[in-house]
């Protein structure tokens, strides 16, 4: 799957582990990368969806589609 950041902090605290861990605390920083990681390694965002961590529901309500 393609990743696109939305900002260049984003990405440089995804390629600098110690720069997200010095930004957010550890437990957040590495969680930061880990996420990241799995979104490069799904093939689809079905994938996505079935990553329980991800906590991706169904839209519901008066927006359909």
């Amino acid at each position: 799957m393609e990743v696109v950041f939305a900002t260049t902090a984003l990405r440089r605290n995804y390629e600098e582990s110690a720069r997200a861990i010095r930004q957010w605390g550890p437990e957040v920083g590495r969680r930061y990368i880990v996420r990241v990681n799995q979104l490069y390694a799904a093939r689809d965002l079905q994938e996505v969806y079935n990553i329980q961590s991800m906590g991706l529901h169904s839209l519901r309500g008066s927006r359909r589609g």
